[in-house]
């Protein structure tokens, strides 16, 4: 599935240049007991293919062990940067009428372009197997959105179509547009 997508995409580098770092087993796994949290496998496998990089031109997904190419790009300093890291005074009186507690234990994995936060609550765990959580989209200020239910449903719907504008209301006009459909490797 996802290297189908990753050839389907446009590449926004001069020489559609594959992902200069893409993570390995160790990198996953040393994540998953550095934090205490198992990462989805249809995001170990999308991640594997993609590497970091930035999604829809909007879009920027953190990968496992890549500490040098920055906050970003790396899903520990992403994740480090984000919301569940916050005081949680601040968290109350910033994303007022949000859920703090749930803001405090979700790991995140995007950050967008507009300076947003996307994580997985681990609470909310929509598929055991997979495992997959549900996704919420955090904006810089206001209460967190739910925006799917699983990490291939936030690809494909939320940063390749048009789910963010319609949860969120959240207004681009190209919206689930062939001008979305870029990735450039992190």
């Amino acid at each position: 599935m996802w290297e189908q997508l990753f050839q389907e995409l446009t590449n926004d580098t001069p020489d559609r240049q594959r992902p200069a770092f893409r993570p390995s087993l160790a990198d996953f796994d040393g994540f998953e007991v550095m934090r205490d949290f198992n990462l989805p496998q249809s995001y170990r496998e999308y991640a594997a293919v993609f590497g970091p990089g930035l999604l829809a031109r909007f879009f920027h997904i953190g990968v496992p062990g890549c500490p040098a190419l920055g906050m970003l790009a790396d899903l520990a300093l992403l994740d480090e940067d984000s919301p569940s890291h916050a005081p949680v005074a601040f968290l109350g009186e910033v994303h007022e009428g949000g859920d703090v507690a749930q803001l405090k234990r979700m790991m995140f994995f995007c950050a967008t372009e507009g300076s947003d936060t996307i994580g997985w609550d681990p609470t909310e765990m929509t598929d055991r197997a997979g495992p997959e959580y549900a996704i919420y989209f955090v904006p810089r200020i206001g209460p967190q959105v739910p925006v799917a239910n699983s990490f291939p449903e936030f690809i494909t719907e939320v940063c390749l179509g048009s789910r963010l504008a319609e949860r969120a209301n959240f207004a681009l006009e190209e919206w689930g547009t062939p001008y979305r459909r870029v990735f450039r490797p992190g």
